[in-house]
């Protein structure tokens, strides 16, 4: 029989160690992985915002091209209208009365040309300040998705700090991580746990396996070598029994 107790402490010490490796690096990736997580999470809110603005500055676009188009047709009637009342000056004496209802429609439609140029300035500037804040949320957008492209190479502890920058800092609050000597010594703890426990387990195994050992060398020494002389025979060829000291005849 063989002594296998030797090999117990080296494999016992080689998955002790893979453990704490592992349960490390677990750890580091369970963190780097919520971080990336909350940027994530931020980057689709901003983008959800910057899809909305977008719809809302289509519609503002399809209503500023609406009055551009009442504009225009506004227009034409005023160029009609001037036409007509260029005519009527020619024909005033005739037409005086045409001419005087005619001068009263320029004048309604020239308040409404006003206020329609009114309302296009107040869209036009709506609209620049919706273009303004999507410049803004875009730029946002780019720095958080250079934020997240970063998160990898931050976590190397010979990693230089980001740069920081004028733009405001949209990026969730870090999740308090636990020290590092407590990670280690609780690795450490469960490591030495599980080191006592299979001690424990093996320890009556490898002494009775030794007092078996012991015992059968004692009966060993006390035998007598038996020497056969007879001849095995041809039909039973595993009956032969072999005189060395360290193995016996089962039967």
């Amino acid at each position: 029989m063989y002594n296998n107790s030797s090999g117990l402490f080296p494999t016992v010490l080689f998955l002790t160690v893979a453990f704490i490796i592992m349960g490390f690096i677990a750890s580091q990736l369970i963190h780097f992985k919520q971080e990336n997580d909350a940027i994530q999470q931020t980057a689709a809110q901003l983008l959800e915002e910057n899809v909305s603005l977008k719809a809302k500055s289509q519609e503002d676009d399809a209503k500023i091209t609406q009055l551009q188009n009442e504009l225009a047709n506004e227009q034409q009637l005023h160029a009609q209208a001037e036409a007509l009342v260029k005519a009527l000056q020619a024909e005033a004496a005739k037409y005086l009365a045409d001419y005087l209802a005619a001068t009263n429609q320029l004048a309604t439609m020239t308040k409404q040309q006003d206020a329609l140029w009114g309302q296009l300035a107040s869209v036009t500037a709506e609209r620049d300040t919706l273009r303004q804040q999507m410049t803004t949320i875009q730029q946002q957008n780019v720095d958080l998705l250079a934020q997240s492209h970063c998160v990898a190479d931050n976590a190397s502890p010979n990693a230089e700090p980001p740069a920081t920058d004028a733009t405001p800092n949209l990026m969730p609050k870090a999740i308090p991580s636990t020290a590092p000597w407590k990670v280690w010594a609780s690795f450490i703890g469960a490591a030495l746990f599980i080191a006592v426990v299979v001690v424990n387990f093996s320890l009556p195994h490898i002494k009775k396996r030794r007092q078996s050992e012991s015992n059968h060398d004692k009966n060993a020494t006390r035998l007598q070598p038996v020497i056969l002389t007879r001849r095995p025979s041809r039909y039973h060829h595993n009956t032969a029994i072999h005189n060395s000291p360290t193995k016996r005849d089962p039967q």
